[in-house]
């Protein structure tokens, strides 16, 4: 399930998942970074008259100067509780600084270092052509951490020895772009078996970041620090949006494609096996993995990890329920917004092909559509290659339900394996109690326990 509820077409990231039951408006399949010029001076005045009425609750007054793309996705109530949940899971407003400017295509990005309680926030406005506001955007949320579970001495995990693999910057090659990405290689002789790092929903870099946290590079140094390479790289929805048509886009497009030109790449290279090569998808990751496996009949096997078996919308309803529940109470503004987003998820089940779909979370309807049309694991029955499945018991966003989908779906296979964690989240770090998104702030470390799992698997291929 989507790190974010951030796809395609519309809903941003908010730095991983801190507000993922919060609608946050970008037509866009994922929220890109420019290196555009800079902007006169008036445009940055309307940028921030215009934030000044997202901190001042001026919302009506933030909508009516939306654009037609901002105002058909977005209403002044969903707008108003990105505002309302930042204020709720932090504190109030207290500061900003100047925004940085800088354009981006026909538009102009401005994003604002600001503080909500003791979190630094900082959000993304864009300004279409006539000035008007096309887009709001949490880019990141910071809090101060403590340390972590399996942290070293050093702040680092338990898992990590820094002088037992090298990391390479490398590119790689999909269609027409490259990716920027990081290939960690084990400082022993002769060839090593490997695993591409797939990730989840929304438009993420290398290591996956999601505030304070790294999981894909966790998961390569550990690796790699056991005698396994780990490929992570950027993932195509980041700085290559305008690849991807919202309209047409598949998983291949925004997925596949990727990570079977990672493993092409990764079988060309002289420190590599060819015949070791896997696939480890997380969340979104997880679920194309048997498909990943079908375009890449050659791999060695696949790791699913917090991978959904079930549809996506039964899991974003289910998301959306859990977080208004986690401080024990559901406001009436969660209670309609619950009630907003099952009545549109009934309506794009039962659309007719062709007909207009309602957008959920500010995502457009089809992708949604096009997404439960996967079935994870029917693909994965026919593999005849090895499988393992991770899931954390404390995961809110894929849930145990998924992980007996998987068990289910799979029974009697002798080449695949399961592995359940009492007191892990969706980023397979440790916690206790109830699992919800600000946790996803709070600094940690993938546990040593998946490390050491996915080390003795792959070992016994």
């Amino acid at each position: 399930m989507p790190d974010c509820l951030a796809r395609g077409g519309g809903l941003t990231k908010v730095s991983g998942a801190a507000l993922a039951c919060v609608l946050l408006l970008a037509h866009c399949p994922g929220a890109a970074h420019a290196d555009g010029p800079p902007v006169d001076r008036a445009r940055v005045e309307r940028a921030s008259a215009l934030f000044q009425f997202f901190l001042a609750d001026r919302i009506e007054d933030l909508h009516g100067a939306g654009s037609d793309r901002l105002k058909a996705s977005l209403s002044v109530d969903e707008l108003r509780q990105v505002r309302t949940r930042l204020i709720e899971k932090y504190g109030a407003a207290s500061s900003f600084g100047e925004p940085e400017g800088r354009r981006m295509g026909e538009r102009e990005y401005f994003d604002f270092d600001s503080r909500f309680g003791e979190a630094s926030v900082k959000l993304r406005i864009l300004l279409d052509e006539a000035g008007r506001l096309d887009a709001l955007q949490i880019m990141d949320v910071a809090v101060p951490a403590s340390r972590p579970a399996d942290a070293d001495d050093d702040a680092g995990p338990v898992y990590l020895k820094r002088d037992s693999f090298r990391t390479l910057r490398v590119k790689l090659r999909s269609g027409e772009i490259e990716l920027p990405a990081r290939l960690t290689l084990p400082r022993v002789e002769g060839r090593v078996p490997a695993v591409v790092l797939v990730h989840g929903s929304g438009p993420h870099d290398f290591d996956e970041t999601i505030g304070p946290n790294k999981p894909f590079r966790d998961l390569a140094f550990g690796l790699s620090s056991a005698g396994i390479a780990a490929l992570r790289y950027e993932k195509r929805t980041l700085n290559h949006a305008a690849t991807i048509d919202p309209l047409t886009m598949t998983l291949s497009h925004e997925t596949i494609d990727d990570a079977v030109a990672a493993v092409k790449m990764l079988r060309q290279r002289e420190e590599i096996d060819p015949a070791r090569v896997f696939v480890m998808g997380h969340s979104l990751g997880g679920m194309a993995a048997p498909f990943i496996a079908k375009a890449e009949p050659e791999l060695a096997g696949i790791i699913v990890m917090a991978g959904n078996s079930r549809p996506i919308l039964t899991l974003v309803a289910e998301q959306i329920t859990h977080i208004a529940g986690v401080d024990g109470k559901i406001t009436d503004a969660e209670r309609s917004a619950i009630g907003a987003t099952n009545k549109a998820i009934a309506e794009i089940r039962s659309a007719a092909a062709g007909a207009k779909l309602p957008t959920v979370l500010g995502v457009a309807g089809y992708y949604w559509r096009m997404l439960e049309t996967y079935d994870p694991v029917a693909a994965a029955k026919e593999l005849k290659i090895p499988i393992l499945v991770l899931q954390g018991e404390r995961d809110y966003q894929v849930t145990v339900d998924d992980f007996e989908g998987w068990k289910r779906g799979l029974s009697g296979r002798e080449s695949v394996e399961f592995r359940l964690y009492s007191d892990l989240n969706h980023l397979m770090m440790t916690g206790e109690g109830k699992s919800n998104p600000a946790e996803y702030q709070k600094r940690g470390f993938v546990s040593r326990a998946v490390i050491d799992d996915v080390v003795a698997w792959v070992r016994k291929r």
